[in-house]
């Protein structure tokens, strides 16, 4: 698959929930201890147990924080399995000897499965019923309101509809339906006399408003505005409306951040009714009704064991659940309720590969960190290009580029072309982030030791114990990485950690598992961390970080063509 594959329409949805914020507070994870760290392994098996142990007598991690599970397999587990065995064992022995308070990190170990596998379609699902409901009510809300409009201006009664063909229809059938029956009301109020206009007029306005929701209204005052056909109190209407959607814009955008639930579906079926009305609504329960359908309920076992310290485990299964550890959300109160561990993985194709990994972050940090060479590979998109997650990374990946530039001794090669690196054009790698070759390792880099890297692409952890996987992150960590960020499964664009706030952490000097945690957006997902939580490849200088907003495309293209980035 080319490197302009274009995202999910999902992926462009939750596109939003992944703004960059202008500071990033350096203390906002504390340095990470090594008796902040519990390491789990897979109980029976020789070479896990020893790889653990490996670990903590190299870190100083307490002899007592490692625990072992029995797992049946190290690739994939049934979510039975997660839910009424292994998760039920990690609970039980984080809470003895108040382990919960005092540990900040998870360390998986190679043995331990990498994918919690989907829920059966079969299983009880609450938040299929709470929609199925909401449907049938809401169609019939709907149906009420297309008759009230075709009453409008009409004496006598109307034919009525058919039930079981109302419960079938899709939004955009309803959408077609609405269109012609406010079309047909508009025509019959002409026909009236002044004062009958006016009352016409109000009850279709209302009943528009109901169905369809502000952003209709707005729509229409918005043409009228921009045309100079408006009167004044369509004016005041069009300002009234524009502050409306932007507050409930906002209101959709914070409540889709808390964890799901039924009083937050119900929240949000409220605001998109006054958003986008009662049809709004038939499209966003469809919407979920079909990721259902789906069962993308999968997840990587570490992403969904940074969740074990929740209150309620019962959370839906259906995708992701916000990350509180993330920068964005790490201030919000909500998160006290919802206390999110960070997790890491040593674990590579060769059991031998893991101990080097270990051993090489060790070394460099007694030398006094990394020095060498960043390469970031963008996509080449043009700044002329439609707006699109794709280039939103992009300008990410800019902004680091900058940050990096600007507040480090490292030399950086920004590539904006279309082609990947090749071969041979990456000696001294350090740090490397660039898209898009899909579950295709290009080896352009001569690594050197201690070097991170991570490629945004959507399934580069897959493969990770196959022999000859051609996948990033496998092959990253064969040829001489030490750390990379992957997902076990396709997880979507938007999921993955956004390159500004992961290196600029980095380079801050923050431990690769406060960089990976504080960027990455979800949890009960598929991207996870595989590296030694501890490693800190810079050295720590406790500043704030300040990250300059790009002018736009344009600076990013501009930037990345400038002289000062050339490796010199």
């Amino acid at each position: 698959m080319n490197r302009t594959q274009k995202p999910s329409c999902l992926v462009l949805i939750f596109s939003c929930l992944f703004v960059s914020t202008l500071f990033v507070n350096s203390n906002l994870f504390g340095q990470l201890l090594p008796e902040q760290v519990a390491v789990i392994a897979a109980s029976g098996n020789g070479e896990s147990e020893e790889l653990a142990k490996y670990y903590m007598e190299k870190r100083g991690v307490p002899a007592d924080n490692l625990l072992l599970v029995k797992v049946t397999d190290e690739n994939k587990i049934p979510r039975a399995e997660w839910k009424d065995s292994i998760s039920v064992e990690i609970e039980k022995w984080l809470a003895e000897n108040n382990r919960a308070t005092k540990i900040k990190c998870l360390v998986t170990v190679r043995g331990i499965p990498l994918t919690i596998d989907a829920e059966s379609l079969d299983a009880p699902n609450a938040f299929r019923s709470f929609l199925e409901n909401e449907r049938r009510i809401r169609v019939e809300k709907t149906r009420t309101g297309m008759d009230a409009v075709k009453k409008i201006g009409v004496s006598g009664e109307i034919p009525a509809a058919d039930p079981s063909v109302d419960a079938l229809k899709t939004r955009p059938e309803w959408a077609i339906e609405f269109e012609n029956v406010v079309t047909d009301a508009q025509k019959r109020i002409q026909e009236m006399n002044s004062v009958d206009k006016v009352q016409g007029s109000s009850e279709l306005e209302n009943r528009v408003t109901v169905l369809a929701g502000s952003n209709l209204i707005f729509t229409t005052l918005d043409k009228q505005t921009n045309h100079g056909t408006s009167n004044d109190r369509a004016s005041n209407n069009y300002h009234f409306l524009r502050g409306r959607i932007a507050t409930l814009q906002e209101a959709i955008g914070l409540a889709g951040q808390l964890p799901p639930q039924n009083d937050v579906d119900t929240l949000m079926l409220a605001l998109v009714e006054r958003a986008s009305g009662l049809v709004g609504t038939i499209e966003w329960i469809d919407t979920n009704l079909e990721s259902i359908k789906e069962g993308k309920t999968e997840a990587a076992f570490d992403s969904e064991l940074s969740l074990i310290l929740w209150r309620d485990r019962n959370y839906r299964l259906d995708r992701w659940q916000p990350n509180f550890l993330r920068t964005s959300l790490k201030e919000l109160s909500i998160g006290i309720d919802y206390p999110t561990i960070m997790v890491a993985r040593v674990d590579a194709p060769k059991w031998e590969t893991c101990r080097k990994m270990i051993d090489t972050a060790i070394e460099v940090e007694k030398a006094g960190g990394l020095q060498g060479t960043v390469y970031f590979d963008a996509r080449g998109i043009s700044p002329q290009d439609p707006p699109s997650l794709e280039k939103q990374i992009e300008m990410d990946l800019a902004d680091a580029a900058r940050e990096i530039s600007l507040s480090s001794t490292l030399k950086l090669k920004a590539n904006n072309e279309p082609a990947l690196f090749a071969e041979g054009e990456c000696p001294d790698a350090v740090l490397y982030c660039g898209g898009y070759s899909l579950a295709k390792y290009v080896d352009a880099f001569d690594w050197k030791p201690g070097a991170i890297g991570y490629h945004l692409s959507t399934v580069e952890a897959m493969g990770m114990h196959e022999n000859g996987a051609t996948t990033w992150c496998p092959s990253l960590l064969e040829d001489g990485v030490v750390a990379t960020i992957g997902a076990v499964e396709e997880c979507g664009l938007g999921a993955l950690p956004r390159p500004a706030g992961f290196f600029k952490a980095l380079v801050d000097g923050q431990t690769v598992a406060e960089a990976f945690w504080q960027s990455n957006p979800y949890s009960s997902w598929n991207v996870i961390l595989f590296g030694d939580p501890l490693y800190r490849p810079f050295p720590k200088n406790n500043r704030d970080i300040y990250l300059p907003t790009l002018s736009g495309t344009a600076t990013m293209f501009a930037i990345f063509q400038c002289d000062k980035f050339a490796n010199s």
